[in-house]
């Protein structure tokens, strides 16, 4: 192999593969690697870690077309050090040790893997295709993301993954980890002839969520019963995805509330923020109880167990917070982890005003934004503080 490019775009792709490759597995080393393929006039770069494959295209002048497979966490450091310019990569012959890089006066080795150990890109079978700008999805992505559960939660199995319902006109995606359940949704034209429900890793969708440009350009969705590849411009993404049914999220989100409040977003995140205590131990949480009455929502903090102790442990009380708001309905009050709702506030900065509903303090609730094109609903579960 032998090809040159300008190095700003070949580190920028390598460091947006790096969070696929970074964590090899120990009798796997090829997915601590990254397979670079110099054909034509570009230069292919792919990592994998089995869950998902990533592939990104970069314009070069080839020279000798060729494979090479360099370690990740040495690649990375060697394009860091080379000088700005244009960075030359060369491979010579089939069973070449090492790959050379040279920029200007500086240059380098790395070394490579057999390419025949790289895993193989998947071939997709009975397939259905949607096409969405990308900005849609991103928006949408963005806005759930946050609320799926850690992969690292073995507990919470299918809610460590987010569910991709895509119908001919309409788009939702949901995610929940036990506490928050996170709603968006957005009617669009898709392309699909039928409603195909999926549910891929949330780590996969952090990612991708992170990699989607923010214009309109168009982004093809390829669903088989195993995969799911997403493509755009030079960006190829392919996610295995997750085996079972993802709960009935209908169920769980109420249809008439006793007590809503509109409330301008910054306030209430102001508000929140003001009445959140720092737990010192990690046997504690910050809880907060707030309040929606007349023309105010209240809001106060204090700490609560989060494990079983033997010992009594004094609550701690925060300072009790204000703002304004429009309130319908009865008094009404509930008790929930002070993250949560820091959380949901957070996902939906781009809100200028918020509603706030409630139906008892044993009912979850719920978060709107006001006039916003895409639907999106946050539910936040009660608790019952000590």
């Amino acid at each position: 192999m032998d090809a040159s490019l300008p190095l700003i775009p070949l580190r920028r792709a390598v460091a947006a593969l790096w969070p696929v490759c970074a964590r090899p597995r120990g009798r796997l080393p090829a997915l601590g690697c990254v397979l670079l393929a110099a054909e034509g006039g570009h230069l292919r770069l792919r990592a994998t870690d089995l869950e998902m494959m990533l592939d990104l295209t970069v314009a070069a002048r080839v020279r000798e077309s060729g494979v090479a497979v360099p370690i990740a966490r040495d690649l990375r450091p060697l394009l860091g050090r080379l000088p700005p310019g244009r960075v030359r990569l060369v491979a010579s012959g089939s069973n070449a040790q090492t790959l050379t890089a040279s920029c200007r006066s500086v240059t380098g080795a790395v070394p490579v893997s057999d390419p025949a150990l790289f895993p193989d890109a998947r071939l997709m079978g009975d397939e259905a295709t949607a096409t969405v700008p990308a900005s849609v999805l991103k928006r949408l992505l963005t806005a759930v993301v946050f609320a799926v559960a850690d992969r690292a939660a073995v507990d919470r199995g299918i809610l460590s993954g987010g569910l991709c319902a895509l119908e001919p006109g309409r788009i939702t995606v949901v995610g929940a980890n036990g506490f928050i359940l996170a709603v968006a949704r957005q009617e669009i034209g898709t392309g699909l002839a039928a409603p195909r429900s999926i549910v891929v890793r949330g780590h996969i969708l952090r990612r991708l969520a992170a990699l989607l440009p923010e214009g309109d350009d168009p982004v093809t969705l390829v669903i088989d019963a195993e995969t799911l590849a997403v493509s755009w411009g030079p960006v190829r993404l392919v996610a295995r995805l997750m085996e079972g049914a993802y709960p009935d999220y209908h169920r769980l989100v109420p249809t008439e509330m006793a007590t809503v409040a509109e409330v301008a977003r910054a306030d209430l995140a102001t508000v929140v923020a003001a009445a959140t205590l720092r737990p010192a131990s990690r046997d504690h949480a910050c809880v907060l109880a707030i309040v929606l009455d007349t023309d105010h929502v209240a809001v106060r903090g204090h700490l609560d167990m989060m494990t079983f102790s033997e010992a009594p442990v004094p609550a701690g009380l925060g300072t009790t917070a204000l703002a304004r708001a429009t309130v319908t309905g009865e008094p009404s009050d509930v008790t929930f982890k002070a993250g949560d709702l820091a959380a949901i506030l957070s996902a939906l900065a781009g809100a200028e005003r918020v509603t706030l509903a409630l139906h008892g303090s044993t009912r979850a609730g719920v978060v709107r934004a006001v006039d916003d094109e895409a639907a999106l609903t946050y539910l936040f579960m009660p608790m019952v503080p000590r």
